[in-house]
């Protein structure tokens, strides 16, 4: 009584994101074909949720099989889309899971998702990039002398 359907996805994910930290239940949690579910709750309207959830594909995507899973189920439009959420968690675990589905990917795709994670990490630190912004152009200036 007075429990939301999103709190009880939201526990559930969150339990399983916390199992998957061991191996052997990450292994278990994939076999049961939960990624396609994971995925499709990265598009919940539901903030904590779309953390739950990018948090347990994190923990699945440290296993390779699992990653490529993650990427075939096409997470990683969402996973984009989440670099740029207000939520640090969120667009932590999202960035995460982008670098390690980009592991075994082409050089183009690895530089897009470089430059996707780059803008995200210095969107809100203005002093970082002020700082990288500086670095980028004295180390611009040094070539040309």
């Amino acid at each position: 009584d007075g429990v939301s359907m999103e709190e009880i996805v939201e526990g559930c994910t969150g339990a399983l994101h916390i199992l998957a930290r061991d191996p052997i239940n990450r292994s278990e949690i994939s076999s049961m074909q939960t990624i396609p579910l994971f995925v499709q709750l990265l598009y919940s309207c539901v903030e904590s949720v779309r953390r739950v959830s990018a948090g347990v594909l994190c923990e699945l995507a440290l296993d390779k099989n699992s990653a490529e899973l993650i990427d075939a189920e096409g997470a990683s439009a969402p996973l984009m889309e989440l670099l740029h959420s207000s939520n640090e968690g969120i667009a932590t675990y999202a960035a995460a899971v982008l670098f390690r589905i980009s592991e075994d990917k082409n050089s183009d795709y690895r530089k897009r998702v470089s430059v996707e994670l780059t803008h995200s990490l210095f969107k809100h630190d203005t002093h970082a990039w002020d700082m990288a912004h500086s670095a980028l152009t004295l180390d611009h200036a040094y070539m040309q002398d």
